[in-house]
């Protein structure tokens, strides 16, 4: 091969390591399979090393050949290398990770402090999170579990015990679905703010978040569904009382067609009891 060829072969393959350097730390990182930290360090690394091992290639080939090293690779190298480093810091330097997001949120920095803004505006939102999750926390510690167990043959006891029953639900769930639609109205606030400045970053906060929002929702509309079969069970159950009656812990019925309804709108109810339990096995009424 002509040395003026051999030599363009190796800049382009420098030049290669020094793309490749900032590509594909920055690709993980938007992708989500590292912090912006990791991603920094692996990039500075992998560029150091791969750079190295590549002139010592080139002279090791160069050598066999009775061919000197041109002076320009090396310090082409270091330039390239310069260049992808500082390429690297911008696109990486001023990234917070997760951690580093958490804990400026915990902090009582101000946010005209934090930069750059798109994530000044990321700390706004999770202070607003972390202090209705305190709320929640405290009214979810003045909740007691229900007592008897939803769905139980004790808690047909009676008309007042059936209401308690359903008044018990409709507290728990309340919260809950209170709690979400404030968590909704500031995130769409968030949203509508960064999609007018920063929609890049906005569609990667969306994705960093989808799977804790789909899980919400599930849990959610379980809630909805339960607290609508509990209201229809105890309702079905508060007008049938010759029929479904409690006697020494145990229903009885004396008629099979009301039975057989009861029976079918208690098992649909102890059926998403089970499904909401295994989504969220620290529930109040578990």
């Amino acid at each position: 091969m002509p040395t003026n060829k051999r030599l363009l072969n190796d800049w382009i393959a420098i030049a290669g390591v020094g793309i490749l350097a900032v590509a594909t730390p920055v690709w993980k990182y938007r992708a989500g399979d590292c912090a912006p930290r990791v991603a920094l360090v692996s990039g500075l690394l992998s560029l150091s090393v791969i750079d190295a091992v590549l002139l010592l290639t080139i002279r090791a080939r160069n050598r066999r050949r009775g061919l000197p090293l041109p002076r320009s690779l090396p310090m082409g190298a270091v330039i390239v290398g310069m260049l992808s480093a500082g390429g690297l810091w911008l696109m990486l330097g001023n990234e917070m990770s997760e951690k580093d997001l958490t804990m400026a949120a915990l902090s009582s920095r101000p946010i005209s402090e934090i930069r750059p803004e798109e994530k000044a505006l990321v700390v706004q939102l999770l202070r607003k999170e972390l202090k209705r999750n305190r709320d929640y926390q405290q009214m979810v510690s003045q909740i007691k579990p229900l007592d008897p167990p939803p769905f139980s043959n004790e808690s047909f006891r009676s008309l007042t015990t059936m209401q308690q029953e359903v008044d018990g639900l409709k507290k728990a769930f309340t919260l809950d679905f209170t709690t979400y639609d404030q968590h909704e109205r500031d995130l769409g606030e968030f949203r509508s703010v960064m999609m007018k400045r920063y929609p890049a970053y906005l569609e990667s906060f969306n994705s960093g978040i989808r799977n804790k929002e789909e899980s919400w929702e599930e849990i959610l509309s379980l809630e909805r569904q339960l607290l609508n079969a509990a209201v229809d069970l105890y309702s079905f159950a508060a007008r049938n009382p010759e029929n479904i009656s409690f006697q020494r812990g145990n229903l009885v019925s004396h008629d099979a067609g009301v039975w057989n309804t009861f029976a079918k709108k208690r098992s649909n109810c102890i059926s998403l009891l089970k499904s909401l339990q295994q989504l969220a096995p620290k529930r109040l009424f578990a």
